[in-house]
Order: structure tokens, then sequence, then C-alpha cells
């Protein structure tokens, strides 16, 4: 149409053709292959807009429940453009999967796509995931190391799995049943291999798996010794209902099997205090380092036992905050390089006395991830003055009376400081002085006097002594046989026996007192003391009537003296000196010193003895009233110590000289005591006794009896000493040369000279009858 035209609109013819949008897919079908199971595998699909319009689609699986999904499912292409749609396969089974993909476009055709895809691999999960190479890291031996796994079965079917180690037999192999050892038909059959367990188990190792069913499987392994262990564990499937099995999984386990390991400063802790006189005893600290070098956290167990502590303070942060405090047990961690210093402390006054003590204890070091125990060990020495004694009992045995007899002690200085030292007597301790007296057997002594020498023929006077003290079973026969025998009257000789001719010498004695011609008997209630006592008395009596007769009543107590004096100058039997040698150097030395040589009267059955006529009571009431004042000895009378006191250095050794000096007829005890300075005082027992020499004779007499004149006799005799004093004798006017033929009739002894210290000895007698 026209504006301003009066004529009709012209016409126009309009044509066109109407269609949806123009899309080309690529590519038309997707195949996937062998995809491992359970894995995303993604293919794409280009769809491209060849028209002037939008298009709109939407995508989906024709089967459902697909393995292969779809991103995205829908959307709108543009004109002109290409769109990419995302198919992702994820099989669960080992088998061939088929499934077609329909993609429909508005205002178009759709489309489909068909897809298959083939599995591979084993749908069986572990969680965490089981890889083919399983390094499990360091662990601490002697300890189980466990780890689980969840077992799922992600498949579309039943499986049964079995767990196995590579290498090593499921059960254990069995010999034939009818297997001897014994018997000769499997002599030669080689012997049953040891059988081999791996060190990693799994339990359980068998399980049965629905599909979607889960199982826990439980790993564990240990050994005994630090070690590395590599093993392989497979896994065999049974899937479904098929009779066979296949492999479906292996994995290389390594572990790292390891002690814990500290680093210390010191393998030992070595304490030593030097305690001087004027010193305390202080406390001792030291310092010890401790680093976790192994490859794992350790919680570290400290122990120790008095007197050796551990000091911890409040800034140490192993133990709660506070004070300085001392444990004897803690527990401590260190993680890996760490170092921590530990304060140990030693308590020298852990004992109350003064002598040289050490103290041996260890630190233990235990784990509470292992079972493994560290040591450390600890010393502590707590030195003071000390000697050392080469005895503590010093016996002098018994000695002759009115001698002194030497012992030697050494003394070592084993402290490391000067020892000064000195001695002295216990003074709470009274010196035990016991008297004791031999015994003196009932003899008969015959009394000789000058002055009725040439009197032809006299009787024998007999006194008898027969107060004795404790007397065995031979003595007291003797006694009583003594006792028996009939005492002969004085001026008197016997009927139908004509007078000795010994006895013309015999002069009559005037008559006895009853109180001083003889002994007393003793009494049931008299003690061994007053028996030994008054036996004593009468033989020194004796000796002072043999003297003079006519002097028998001294006037002094001087007079007394001088008659003792030259009583004992009549010596009959002598005591040997007896010494005892040390074979390595001569340091323990005894040697016995004679000093005063004490000499008594031989009271035997050889022969008669001259006994005195009568005691004179002025000289019984001195004797007594003289050992009044013996008996009241000092212990400086009775031993002595030189030298009483000393400085010794470290290591020296020094003799002392212990004397003891034999009183008559004493038993002595004491103890002495050595007091160091800064240190102990040690104790030092003395024990010694005196006596006098006591023996007899088996025999009064020897008779040969009827001999061949060209024969020699032999008689034995026994000495028996029965003393505590050994001694030595000697056969008088015997020539040496005749001990292999003795002259003809002249006896002689054998041995002519010994020391007699046993109990008995016996001596024999040879005569020869040949006249020369």
């Amino acid at each position: 149409m026209i504006v301003g035209s009066q004529e009709s609109p012209l016409p126009v013819q309009i044509m066109c053709n109407g269609e949806g949008p123009v899309v080309h897919v690529t590519p038309l079908s997707l195949d996937w292959g062998q995809i491992p199971v359970l894995t995303d595998v993604v293919r794409v699909i280009t769809l491209s807009n060849e028209s002037l319009v939008p298009s709109r689609f939407t995508a989906h699986m024709v089967r459902p429940s697909s393995v292969w999904k779809i991103e995205p499912q829908q959307g709108e292409i543009p004109p002109e453009e290409s769109f990419e749609i995302s198919v992702t396969a994820n099989i669960d089974d080992v088998v061939r999967f088929q499934d077609k993909l329909q993609i429909n476009f508005l205002e178009s055709q759709s489309r489909t796509i068909p897809v298959e895809a083939y599995g591979f691999g084993t749908t069986i999960v572990t969680s965490p995931k089981m890889e083919s190479y399983m390094n499990l890291g360091p662990h601490f031996s002697n300890i189980e190391c466990q780890k689980q796994f969840k077992i799922t079965n992600c498949g579309r079917r039943i499986q049964q799995l079995v767990w196995s180690t590579d290498g090593f037999p499921l059960v254990k192999p069995r010999r034939d049943p009818l297997y001897d050892s014994r018997d000769v038909r499997f002599k030669n059959t080689p012997s049953m291999p040891e059988f081999r367990q791996p060190v990693f188990k799994l339990s359980p190792s068998r399980m049965e798996l629905k599909p979607g069913e889960s199982m826990w499987l439980t790993l564990k392994g240990m050994v005994r010794e630090p070690q590395e262990v590599k093993e392989r564990i497979l896994c065999h499937s049974i899937i479904g209902r098929q009779g066979g099995k296949e492999l479906i999984m292996k994995c290389d386990v390594f572990v790292e099997f390891i002690c814990p390991l500290l680093e210390f400063s010191n393998k030992a802790m070595f304490f030593r205090f030097d305690k001087m006189p004027k010193d305390t005893l202080d406390l001792l600290v030291q310092d010890l380092s401790l680093k976790n070098v192994s490859s794992l956290p350790l919680n570290v167990n400290l122990s120790l036992k008095y007197p050796f502590a551990m000091v911890f303070g409040s800034n140490d942060g192993k133990v709660e905050a506070g004070e300085e405090t001392k444990v004897t047990d803690v527990t401590i961690t260190l993680a890996v390089n760490e170092s921590y210093t530990l304060k140990v402390e030693f308590d020298p006054s852990f004992k109350d006395d003064c002598h040289i003590r050490t103290a041996d204890e260890v630190l233990s070091i235990s784990y509470q991830e292992h079972p493994h125990i560290d040591y450390i060990a600890l010393r502590g020495e707590v030195y003071f003055p000390n000697l050392s004694f080469e005895k503590t009992t010093v016996d002098f045995g018994c000695v002759l009376n009115d001698t002194e007899v030497t012992r030697y002690v050494n003394i070592t200085n084993n402290s490391p400081m000067d020892v000064n030292y000195r001695w002295s007597f216990l003074v709470d301790d009274e010196l035990h002085v016991e008297r004791r007296q031999r015994y003196v057997p009932a003899q008969t002594y015959t009394v000789l006097d000058e002055q009725d020498k040439e009197q032809e023929t006299l009787p024998e006077q007999e006194i008898e002594l027969t107060k004795v003290d404790h007397v065995d079973d031979e003595n007291a026969k003797d006694l009583e046989q003594e006792k028996e025998t009939p005492q002969l009257p004085v001026n008197n000789v016997p009927s139908g026996k004509e007078a000795d001719p010994v006895d013309a010498d015999i002069t009559e004695l005037p008559p006895a007192r009853p109180d001083a011609d003889a002994v007393p008997e003793p009494d049931a209630g008299d003690s061994k003391e007053e028996v030994e006592e008054d036996i004593q008395q009468a033989t020194t009596s004796e000796l002072l009537a043999e003297t003079n007769t006519e002097a028998l009543v001294p006037t002094t107590l001087a007079e007394v003296e001088d008659i003792k004096k030259e009583s004992s100058e009549l010596i009959v039997a002598q005591p040997g000196l007896h010494s005892t040698e040390d074979q390595e150097g001569g340091i323990n030395e005894e040697i016995i010193e004679v000093t005063e040589l004490h000499q008594m009267r031989p009271q035997t059955r050889m022969g008669p003895m001259r006994a005195p006529a009568a005691i004179n009571p002025t000289i019984k009431a001195l004797l007594e009233g003289s050992h009044e004042m013996e008996a009241a000895l000092g212990v400086e009378e009775v031993f002595d110590i030189l030298p009483l006191y000393g400085t010794l250095k470290p290591g020296e050794t020094e003799q002392i000289t212990l004397t003891f000096y034999g009183h008559a007829n004493i038993g002595s005890k004491a103890k002495a005591l050595c007091e160091v300075e800064g240190g102990p005082t040690y104790e030092l027992a003395l024990l010694g006794e005196s006596s006098l020499v006591e023996y007899r004779f088996d025999a009064s007499e020897i008779d040969y009896g009827k001999q061949m004149y060209d024969q020699v006799a032999t008689s034995e005799i026994t000495l028996v000493n029965k003393g505590r004093v050994g001694f030595d004798f000697e056969a008088l006017d015997m020539e040496p040369s005749a001990t292999g033929k003795p002259h003809p009739g002249l006896p002689l002894l054998i041995p002519q000279k010994v020391s007699c210290c046993a109990v008995c000895f016996r001596i024999f007698s040879q005569s020869s009858s040949l006249n020369s």
C-alpha cells in the first residue's frame, strides 16, 4: 500500500519451510573394551547444532540400574555450536556389560547410541586400601604388630576369600601314618623338614562375602629380635559357584622391628666420699643425660634403690610441678631425638658406723612399649680411716708359770687416708683371772735327816699328800689304792722283811702335829681354786723344809721370799722354747720368750720323793697372803701392747707386739681396744693361761726278767704329759754313740732327748746282759 495513492495495495507472495534444529551426534557407538572393575572410565559424546535455532536435549540409559552414568543428562545447544556429554562406565563384575544411551531432542528426532564394556580385576575392596606394597613402618620387637582391614564385596556375586602367605604352606605337612623311625624300611627316608611359619598371619584366613557384605581382617606379626621383615600376602577368590579359585590380590608387607634405643652420657656412675675426722657427710649429686635415638617415641620407666635417688625440680616438666622432689621410681616420655638430663643423688650416710662402706645398685630403665631393660651401674664408696687386722682373737695358749709369751698381729691401713690409732684396754670389761692348779696325786715321800746318817737301818716315815683337784678315773683308782695301803709305823720294819741298806740313812722324824704334818683331806664343798691353792702351798712348803729342818720358821716375809727363791733353783724339769715361723717373711712369727724358769719337783711313780716333815702355820699364813696379793692383778700386769699409738700411711702395714705375762697358775682373758681417729674402735680378744709342768710314767721300775746273756733286752715305758705346758726331757748319763749297740750291763734310753708336747710319749729302754 502506497501512502497518498488512490490505487489498491500491491500484492506480494511470501513462501517459507518450517523445520526443527539440526544436531549431529558423534560417535554413534561407544565400546570401552576391558576396563578395571569398580573404576570410573569416561567417554565423551559430541553434539553439534547445525541449525540457526537452539536445540534442547535430554539423555538417559535404556536399562535400569545401569553401570553407566551420563553428565549432563539434559541441556541446550546454541545455534551452530557443539556440546559434549560425558558417559562414565563403572562396572562391578568381571563380565561383559552392554547398554544403550538414548538422546532426545525437542522438535527433532531422538538418537540411540549403543555402549559396551568388559571388566577385569576384583570387586573386593579393602579399607584402608591394601596396596601391592605396604610399609607398616618401624615397630618394637617383642610386641605384636597389628593392623586391621575392612573387606567389602562390591560385586554382584557371592565370593569366598582365602588368605595366605607366599612361600608358606597353609597346613603342616604330615607323614605317612605307617612311618616308624625304628623301622629299617624307613632307614633312608629323609627327615621331616622343619615346619616354618610366617611372621604375619591373617585372621580369619577364610571368609565368605555376599554382595555388599563387609568383614574385618586382622594382620598380626611379632619377632623376638630386631630385624626387617618382608612377606607377601596372597588372596584367592572363588566367585559365585565356580569350582576354581583365582588370585585376586597380592600385597608385599614390610615392617622394621626395632629395639628401643636410649643414648646415655655415662654407662656407670661412681660416687666417692673421703670422710676426714672433721668432715660432715654431705649428699653427692651427678647428672645423667638421656637421648631417644630410636625412630619411635618412648615411655621410659626409671627406678633405683636407696641410698640413691633421682632429683626432679619444678621446671623439669616430667613430674608434677612443685618443690624439688626425690623419688626412686618415675616415668618420663621422650619424643624422637629428645634429650633429658637426670640428676642422681647418693646419700653417704646410709649407715651409722664409721667403717668403710660401699653401695652397689643399678638404675633400671624399662620401657612400656618393649620388655627390654637397660641398666646404669651405680656405685657409692665412703671411706673412713680404717684398719684391717690379721686376726681378731689372740690366744697365747698355756705357758709355764712366771714366764711371758709374745705374739704379733699385723694391722694394715686399708683406707686412702692416714690413720691415727691408739691402744687401750676395755675399762668396763674387768680382767678375768682364773686360778688354776696342777693335779697332785698322792705320793709317798722319804725325808733324810743329816744328823742320823750314821745309823744303819731306820724305818721310813711316810707322809701322804691327799689334797687333790679334779681327778680322772685312773688317778682316782690310784688314790684309792694308796689310801687303802696301811701305813707303816715309825721306827718299825714290817715283819719278815729285812732292812734295806738304803734305809740305813733314814732319820727318825719328830712326831707331826695334826695341823702341820699333812695337808688335810679336801671337803666336798671346797672349790677347785681352793684345792689347787692348798696343793701349791704344800709343794712350796716341801721345798722350804728340804733346805734345813732346823730353820723351818722364818721370822720375816723377806726370809720367806729368799726361801722360795732358793727352792726355785732346784731344777727338775725345764720347758722348751717354742716358736712358729711364718713362711712368707716372718711377719706372723710367734715367739715365746722364757724370762724365768719356774722349777718344781716331779711327782711321779718312778721312785721315792722327799717330802716335808711338817708345814709351819706361819709359813702357811704368809704364803696364803702372798696368793691373795697375786690374785689382785691389773690388766696391765697380765697383758701388754706395743706400740700403744701410731700413724699409718695408706696401704702401710705395722706389726703390733702383744705380750702375756704368765703369773703363776692363772687363766686370763681381756679385750684390747684400738681407737682410730675419725674411724671405728676395734676389739681384740686376748686369751692366755699359765701352768706348771706335770707328767708321769706308767711304770716305776723296769724288770727285764731272765734274758740270754748275749741278747739285748727291750722294754717300753710311757711318759705322759699331764699338764697343759709342753716340756723337753733328756736322759742323763747316756752315751749317744751307744744308740745302735748298747754297752753290756748299762741301760740305754731311746730316744735320749726329745721335746714332749703330746699327751703321751713312748720310750724304749734297752739293756745288754753280756759282760765285757
